[in-house]
């Protein structure tokens, strides 16, 4: 861009900021027009203007108070459909009861534990993998009331790891099934188990 062109450039934007900045009156006029106004034209204007001003400022009470109606309104936040069971060795099983064993192939599995009500009230569970790696997609708790929860426990799993404790908040709970898709490691060349707990 040559000196000329920006010279006019320049000139272009500091005129637009003077008039979008330049001080309006009542009508949105500007200073010089509101000066060439008889005063009893001015002061209908003005009127006029304090009323919208009134309006707005009533419209925008309305809409806080109408905002926190609806805030006050909506029910509490439901509680956390799981928690993490804390442990300092996640791999460490005292005290975990065991549920149940399934052996895991090279291809995606679904396989279902079922659990039931012979087993009690469970507040937690968790699983282990032994013999080798293993790859979790999915997990999926059914309660004995049809409730289901789907924890975030997907991930590739060493042998001999453990995952976190999945607990329940509140009471404990019948659970009729957990359902599990998985498939072994394909860098496995051993079998690969795979061990539900509970508490």
């Amino acid at each position: 861009m040559n000196t000329r062109n920006l010279a006019i450039f320049i000139a272009v934007l500091l005129g637009a900021c003077l008039i979008g900045c330049a001080p309006t009156y009542p009508g949105g006029l500007s200073k010089q027009e509101w000066d060439s106004l008889p005063p009893d034209r001015r002061a209908q204007l003005q009127l006029q203007q304090d009323h919208l001003d009134e309006q707005r400022r009533e419209n925008a009470e309305r809409d806080s108070d109408r905002n926190q109606a609806v805030q006050q309104q909506q029910p509490p936040p439901s509680p956390p459909a799981y928690v993490q069971v804390q442990a300092p060795d996640r791999n460490d099983l005292t005290g975990w009861t065991f549920l149940g064993r399934r052996e895991v192939n090279f291809r995606a599995d679904h396989d279902v534990f079922q659990v039931g009500k012979s087993y009690g009230l469970i507040r937690a569970v968790k699983f282990a993998v032994r013999g080798g790696d293993m790859e979790l997609y999915n997990v999926v708790i059914v309660f004995g009331d049809g409730e289901k929860i789907a924890p975030e426990v997907r991930g590739h799993y060493e042998q001999n790891t453990a995952s976190i404790g999945i607990g329940f908040p509140g009471e404990k709970r019948y659970i009729d099934r957990i359902e599990f898709t998985y498939r072994s490691s394909p860098y496995n060349d051993r079998k690969t188990s795979f061990l539900l707990f509970m508490k």
